[in-house]
């Protein structure tokens, strides 16, 4: 078995971040590859290609101490049986020069960098690209990495698996998140930080809530306190506004499976994917689950349609358009399952287990006999 290294997050619950969820997925992908990942002793990967490196992170925050970093470059450092090392971070110049370090005094071992989010300027980039190959998640993406002198980049697009079996059934998850039984629910899982999407659907509310049926969900993570208070600021102006019964709030979720079965659209319409996966991880599994989107119709999100009719496009910072897209929605089941329907077959054929385990295979055969 070809043996690789994966220098990512701690691979631990709650898997709602795609830097965790990707590799997850990659080392399904690879039943022929072996693969290491730093952990801790008592964390258990069900898959029988992948052994777990004791190596303590802080699990919670998925960040490292100073120490850690320094015990990191000593691991990387370490002689072993890899063939080669795949890191999984976004560019930034303390990981990068660590990594290129290590590798540049390794010798000659081949290294791969997933880029699982794009930085917020490509200006530079360059020179945080340590790697023998760079990978990222779509062709906007790297358009943007080829434009900046980036020679060896690739892109391949991330995979998603709907579980076979999610125990909790939609009954069930309404009930307990307080959703009317009979509702449309839209459900807006994006940022409040960076873009300008939740300030675009509260500006739509007025409009698209004139549709009785129609009920909002925001689903959205405190990760940080500029983030706690935009949310508060959020609520009472749905409370200002007489809307608390229409709209509600997701708190986090060890899993938004059941979230996304129970719902019935998704809502992700920013200007600006900063942060976020090039094509966020709700948006594949909403797809898998064939629950037709509204996104923003612009690079790199739109790539999860392609050509087909896979869910709405609106223009991003557009509240009347977004609000259209929302009543039509609600207002024809027809059109939701026909949508939906695409989406499962898009999400089947683009973004599958098989071409992420057989273009990463290619990858990795490419660079173990590339001269060095």
């Amino acid at each position: 078995m070809f043996k690789v290294m994966l220098i990512t997050k701690p691979l631990v619950p709650p898997f709602n971040d795609s830097a965790k969820v990707l590799p997850r997925l990659l080392m399904e992908a690879c039943p022929q590859q072996r693969f290491h990942v730093l952990g801790a002793a008592h964390q258990k990967i069900d898959l029988a290609n992948v052994r777990v490196e004791d190596f303590v992170f802080d699990a919670e925050h998925g960040a490292l101490t100073g120490w850690q970093k320094l015990r990191l470059f000593l691991r990387l450092l370490k002689p072993d049986e890899m063939a080669a090392y795949h890191f999984f971070f976004a560019p930034n110049p303390l990981s990068s020069l660590m990594s290129s370090l290590a590798m540049h005094m390794r010798g000659t071992l081949p290294s791969v960098q997933t880029v699982c989010s794009s930085p917020k300027s490509f200006s530079g980039v360059k020179r945080w690209l340590f790697a023998d190959e760079t990978v990222v998640l779509s062709d906007d993406t790297l358009a943007k990495m080829q434009a900046e002198g980036v020679k060896h980049v690739r892109r391949i697009y991330p995979a998603v698996k709907a579980p076979a079996r999610i125990e909790e059934t939609p009954e069930v998850t309404r009930r307990r998140l307080g959703w009317p039984e009979e509702a449309v629910v839209a459900l807006y899982a994006g940022d409040l930080e960076f873009s300008n999407a939740a300030e675009t659907l509260m500006a739509s509310l007025p409009e698209a809530l004139k549709n009785p049926r129609l009920h909002v969900a925001l689903a959205v993570r405190d990760k940080t306190e500029r983030t706690q208070a935009l949310r508060r600021g959020l609520k009472r102006r749905i409370r200002q506004a007489g809307l608390e019964t229409r709209v509600s709030w997701v708190d986090e979720q060890t899993s938004m499976w059941p979230v996304l079965q129970a719902s019935d659209v998704l809502v992700l319409n920013p200007d600006t994917l900063y942060a976020k996966m090039d094509l966020p991880l709700v948006l594949l599994e909403a797809m898998a689950l064939g629950k037709p989107s509204i996104i923003s119709d612009c690079a790199p999100m739109s790539e999860a349609y392609g050509d087909a009719e896979a869910g709405l496009r609106v223009t991003p910072g557009r509240p009347a358009r977004l609000a259209e897209a929302l009543t039509a929605l609600a207002e024809d089941a027809g059109l939701r399952e026909r949508l939906g329907t695409v989406a499962a077959q898009v999400a089947r054929e683009r973004f599958s287990l098989e071409r992420l385990g057989r273009e990463t295979a290619a990858l990795y055969a490419e660079i173990a006999e590339r001269p060095r």
